[in-house]
């Protein structure tokens, strides 16, 4: 895995978000996972950067996937992955892929408005699930456990890792 192929498109994003929408600096974090580079706005993971051996692509989280109706932008779902995977090629992201990456940042921003809460009454259906099942895709942003689900964590059910 190329990492700093990673990190050099996570530099691209974060120069464009600063230089389009001055964030402050607990809005926007970048960080290495063991198996791609996550970028996310005010909290919410919203890119993953992936650079294998065989493919290089960004991932936007399923939460912005209605955001792509906007563009003509290639995309490649994975039925393992939720995330919809966009492809690059040579540590270069398409300056096509801003104005979706603002889309993503200000929704972002919105869906960090939701007040907060620890889990609805879905969780064990959410656990079997391995992901959040709530209706209100806006709601259920505000929901603890939803997070601990996307970062592979789960309390309850038959996937149960913890």
């Amino acid at each position: 895995m190329n990492k700093a192929g990673e990190r050099n498109v996570a530099d691209t994003i974060l120069s464009f978000i600063k230089e389009n929408r001055n964030p402050c600096e607990e809005e926007v974090d970048v960080s290495q996972k063991k198996t791609y580079t996550a970028v996310k706005f005010f909290k919410t993971p919203s890119i993953r950067i992936v650079f294998s051996k065989s493919k290089q692509y960004i991932s936007i989280n399923p939460l912005f996937e209605s955001l792509l109706n906007n563009y003509e932008i290639s995309t490649e779902n994975i039925r393992s992955d939720p995330w919809i995977r966009i492809s690059i090629q040579f540590e270069i992201i398409s300056t096509q892929l801003y104005p979706l990456i603002l889309e993503i940042y200000d929704k972002a921003l919105l869906l960090s408005s939701v007040e907060g809460f620890s889990c609805c009454s879905r969780y064990v259906a959410c656990s079997d699930a391995k992901s959040c099942v709530h209706p209100d895709k806006v709601l259920a942003t505000g929901c603890s456990y939803r997070q601990n689900l996307l970062n592979g964590k789960i309390f309850y059910g038959k996937n149960r890792t913890i």
